[in-house]
């Protein structure tokens, strides 16, 4: 099977989310059939790891990048290669009756520490972290902060996005 139909799906605060990886040296190519822009097709995809490099003109793709709801997506046929292994995560409006959620993205670099308040949704999708001093995990995980806040100190870059509320 292709690598690029291998979709993993999550539930992230109630979302359906879906995670995608591709082996360094994958090429393939996606088509657009009109001219839009990701706000129109509802949908938002954060890439993780590695970096998919564009045979076609358009944009690059690289670790810690999210969806820019108003970029124009030019009808066309584009082609891509995968530089180095690459996972994204991705939604659609479609998955989630007809809604997106509102996120930001976090980056956190290997040995920094980073605070999030109570109220927090966190959810970190690639690298390995500690939490409050605990042993060492690694994404994806999610993180609804309840009582006095949580730090999360890194062993290796981490990516993660913050919810504004569940669904």
């Amino acid at each position: 099977m292709s690598p690029v139909l291998k979709f993993i799906r999550h539930n992230i605060f109630g979302w359906d989310f879906f995670s995608k990886e591709l082996p360094a040296g994958y090429k393939y190519s996606i088509e657009v059939l009109v001219d839009t822009n990701y706000a129109a097709a509802k949908m938002i995809t954060y890439w993780v790891a590695g970096s998919i490099k564009s045979a076609s003109g358009v944009r690059d793709r690289t670790a810690g990048e999210i969806t820019d709801p108003s970029r124009l997506v030019p009808a066309g046929k584009y082609k891509f290669i995968v530089e180095e292994d690459t996972k994204w995560f991705c939604t659609t409006a479609r998955a989630n009756d007809n809604m997106l959620p509102e996120v930001s993205t976090t980056v956190i670099e290997a040995g920094d520490t980073a605070t999030f308040g109570v109220g927090t949704l966190l959810f970190l999708a690639e690298g390995e972290f500690k939490v409050n001093n605990q042993d060492a995990v690694k994404g994806p995980k999610t993180y609804k902060i309840v009582s006095e806040g949580a730090q999360i100190t890194t062993v290796t870059k981490t990516y993660g996005l913050v919810f504004i509320k569940e669904k």
